[in-house]
Parts: structure tokens; C-alpha cells; sequence
């Protein structure tokens, strides 16, 4: 059994679109554990495997592939059951697919355990305290009820960081990414350091030259992810940007790695880009979506005109705009919808508009 994450990497389809293919085409239909993950079988991501060749090497719609392979099923299914009651097999509930393989994968459910901070300290001690870090190792224990693993990971980092410590972060990132995962430590430990210090920095507790250290250490780390993602043609193609007067990029650049990570291709511009020369690129490139950050209430007026603009030189252009200053804006001020601020919304969004 294998979960979404293991199928995702063996496939190279993003764990999205399995979702959105079992949950608006039945494509296939996993088991639960008890924990409520789904657990893929060898036969459901054989069945995986088939419906992407169609897609994207036939070019078959997904509906279309999912019926195909609804009728082999059923067809391989009649015959299986043909050949097993001439053989004198009684057929029961555990004579279909996907019951024990005798391959020596375990049939057993796969489980995602969270690991804590002690079992973290245990493996690697030292590496949550020490210099740099703010901490004695006696406060590991002292983080109060409830909280996580994760919040306390976020904890060291932000201490690390606003101390100029940067070799000390970098140790602490590395090993939260080999502890957690990829998600876990972008939306739960990371993102949560960065608008922490955002905030300390407006409310005069933070410099800003510790504002600028700790964004730019942990912009360095996204950016090192941006080209590991596979690419989907059969995805749209975004174009990334701030507007001209914005400089600060960071939930863009946390937006594009959430398109990048779905398979779609990101043009990213980054800060303070001018609008000369967007539209011919917009034509020439063939881009679908345009995705916009603004956290300036100053240039919101500009930002809604240059929208104005390229909505009226390509009509069938999409858009994904979001930040601060358009999140405070009045609603409907914006000539396009301002996208959800939370991460776990931009999956939804992102199922609706292109699998819809």
C-alpha cells in the first residue's frame, strides 16, 4: 500500500489532481487508515499510471480515460471470473483486485506519524539548542501545553534568525526538512517565521535589518525549490509579478511554488516589475494565468488599471491576485476576484478552476 505522497512521486502527478481525479471522476477509490489517510494499492496506481498515458500521450480527456478504463476493468473482471469458476475458485470478498500481492509489500495500512520535539532532539541532540539559537536545552521542555513539534521548530528558526545566525537557521531548516517533509515545513513552520517578523518589525520590536536577514535567508530556501518540481504541458502557463513600487515578494514566490509543485510552469518576475513589456510577453509566451502580490494600499489603484489593461488586450487571461492591500480593499473594488490568503484554500482554488 502506498500513500498519496508515494504515489504522487512514482507518477508525477500532483497529489491535487489525484484528489481531483477520485473525488470528481472516481477514477480510482483508495482505502482509509485508521488515521484517515488514503492508502493506494499496486493495482490502483497501475490503474493511475494507464490513465496518465491516455491523457497525456493520447490526449484523451480525463472523463474519457476514466470510462475507458472502467470498461477494461469490467471486461478483465468477467473474464477473471469466468476462468476462476471454471477452475472451481468460489468467488467472496476477497477474491477482487487489491487484496494481498505475495510481492512483499506490505498490505498493511501506511501510517503518517508526526514526529515530536523529543523524539527530534533524539535523533540529532544538540541541534535545536546551543548557541544561536536563544535556547537552553531545559526549555525544550518547557513550550507549554499544546504546543507542537512543528510550533516549536518555527520557535527556533525565528530565534535564530533574528539573532543573525544563519549557519544555526540553515542547520535547523535542513533538518526540519528531513524531518517533516516539504509541506509541513514550508505552511507550518516557515511561513508562520515570516509573518512573525513581519509583524515584530511593524510593531517596532524587530530592525529592519533583522526583518531583511530573516526574509531574504528564507526566500533563498523557496527559490531553491522552485526548478525541482516536474513540469505538465497539459497545465496552463503562469506569469509571476509584483507590480512597479512593490517590493516585497514573499507570497509570491509562496504562491508560485504552490503552482509549481501542481506541475503548472511559472514565468516569475519577482519585485518591482514595470508594465512595459508584460503584454507582448503575455502573447508571446502563451500565458493563461497572470499572478499578481501587492501588500502596498498606495498602489492599488495602478495595480487595478494595469489588471484593466491586460484583461482588455486578452480576454480569456486568468488571474490570481492576493496580498495584504487587496485583502483590506474594499469588496468588489478589484476588477478580478482577490485570491483566498491561506494556503490549504489555494487547493480548492486550484481544483475548481482547472478541473472544473
Amino acid at each position: 500500500m502506498y500513500s498519496i505522497k508515494q504515489v504522487a512521486a512514482m507518477l508525477e502527478i500532483p497529489a491535487v489532481t489525484l484528489r481531483a481525479w477520485e473525488n470528481r471522476y472516481k477514477a480510482v477509490q483508495p482505502q482509509r487508515n485508521e488515521s484517515g489517510y488514503r492508502v493506494y494499492s499496486r493495482e490502483n496506481v497501475e490503474d493511475l499510471r494507464w490513465l496518465k498515458q491516455q491523457v497525456e500521450e493520447k490526449g484523451t480527456s480525463i472523463s474519457s480515460a476514466v470510462c475507458q478504463l472502467k470498461q477494461r476493468q469490467s471486461e478483465i473482471g468477467g473474464r477473471a471470473g469466468a476462468a476462476g469458476r471454471a477452475a472451481g475458485v468460489p468467488e467472496g470478498p476477497l477474491s477482487g483486485r487489491g487484496h494481498g500481492t505475495g510481492t512483499g509489500i506490505a498490505d498493511g495500512p501506511v501510517t503518517e506519524p508526526r514526529t515530536e520535539i523529543e523524539t527530534a532532539v533524539a535523533a540529532e541532540p544538540g541541534i535545536l539548542t546551543g548557541p544561536g539559537t536563544g535556547m537552553a536545552p531545559e526549555m525544550l521542555t518547557g513550550v507549554g501545553p499544546g504546543t507542537t513539534a512543528l510550533q516549536t521548530m518555527s520557535g527556533r528558526i525565528y530565534q535564530s534568525l533574528i539573532s543573525f545566525h544563519g549557519e544555526r537557521a540553515k542547520e535547523l531548516m535542513d533538518f526540519g526538512f528531513s524531518l517533516y517533509g516539504y509541506d509541513a515545513m514550508v505552511y507550518q513552520v516557515l511561513v508562520p517565521v515570516l509573518v512573525r517578523v513581519g509583524d515584530e518589525w511593524e510593531a517596532g520590536r524587530a530592525t529592519v535589518a533583522q526583518e531583511h536577514f530573516a526574509t531574504q535567508m528564507i526566500m533563498l530556501r523557496f527559490s531553491h525549490f522552485f526548478h525541482l518540481f516536474p513540469v505538465y504541458r497539459s497545465l496552463p502557463k503562469a506569469l509571476a509579478f509584483c507590480p512597479e513600487g512593490e517590493h516585497h515578494q514573499a507570497g509570491l514566490l509562496l504562491f508560485s511554488l504552490f503552482l509549481r509543485k501542481q506541475g503548472m510552469e511559472v514565468l516569475y518576475l519577482g519585485a518591482n516589475t514595470p508594465e512595459a513589456g508584460l503584454d507582448k510577453l503575455i502573447g508571446e509566451q502563451g500565458i493563461d494565468l497572470v499572478c499578481m502580490s501587492l501588500t502596498t494600499p498606495r498602489l492599488t489603484g495602478a495595480a487595478a488599471e494595469l489588471v484593466g489593461r491586460l484583461k482588455a488586450s486578452y480576454p480569456r487571461l486568468r488571474f490570481a491576485v492576493g496580498g495584504k492591500a487587496l485583502e483590506k480593499a474594499e469588496a468588489g473594488s478589484f476588477p478580478v476576484e482577490v485570491m483566498p490568503p491561506m494556503p490549504q484554500e489555494w487547493e480548492r482554488w486550484f481544483e475548481k478552476e482547472f478541473f472544473e
